[in-house]
């Protein structure tokens, strides 16, 4: 797993979006942002992701001034990221507008094994930021016997490869988030690249993740 370390502009955009979010999910606006399945974006709780023990709410560019400004500034991250670490025929490959996630874990019960089960995500590249230090995320490549637990660093973005980097002979990143600290709520979010359509011919992101 890469790890890209974070300047303080990079720290304050991601921080902007923190309290709107957080007020929208702990209010019924959330019901407002209705989710659309070919985009993946508004607002998701378990009767749509039923493996997380989250709410999320998810939005591309186009949704409000400051969230764009997240949009921009990761895609730009991401350009800058996969460029080096591949090259730009690969980056244009990709479409340059990422997904974003932000998380909301729920408070759990001490007897439930995890908060999110282990997963792969559906892309290519993925960058996660963790807002508050709440233990439980875990991540493991295919060939490692034992999960990794994922330090908390508030100034830095992990870096998780997904299901498509198979087909370029990159292993993907398993991660999952164990119940370490059931009373505590966490907050993260999460930066979905994928390839342009044309290039992944019939399979959409739903047949991807076996979503009917």
């Amino acid at each position: 797993m890469d790890v890209i370390k974070i300047d303080i502009d990079t720290k304050k955009i991601l921080l902007s979006i923190f309290k709107p979010v957080v007020e929208i999910l702990e209010s019924n606006l959330k019901y407002d942002y209705v989710y659309d399945d070919v985009n993946l974006t508004g607002y998701i709780d378990k009767s749509i992701e039923p493996a997380a023990n989250k709410e999320t709410f998810a939005f591309k560019y186009g949704t409000g001034k400051i969230y764009d400004r997240v949009v921009n500034h990761l895609s730009h991250l991401g350009e800058k990221y996969i460029i080096e670490k591949f090259d730009y025929r690969f980056w244009n490959m990709h479409d340059q507008e990422p997904l974003i996630r932000f998380h909301r874990y729920y408070e759990m019960p001490d007897n439930d094994e995890y908060r999110f089960f282990p997963h792969y995500d559906y892309g290519t590249i993925t960058f996660s930021y963790c807002y508050n230090d709440v233990r439980g995320m875990q991540w493991k490549t295919i060939d490692d016997l034992d999960w990794k637990d994922m330090k908390y660093d508030q100034n830095e973005l992990k870096v998780f490869f997904g299901q498509i980097m198979d087909d370029f002979c990159f292993g993907k990143t398993y991660h999952r988030m164990i119940n370490s600290e059931p009373e505590k709520i966490r907050y993260s979010l999460t930066c979905h690249f994928d390839l342009q359509q044309k290039f992944l011919g019939s399979d959409t992101v739903k047949k991807r993740l076996g979503i009917k």
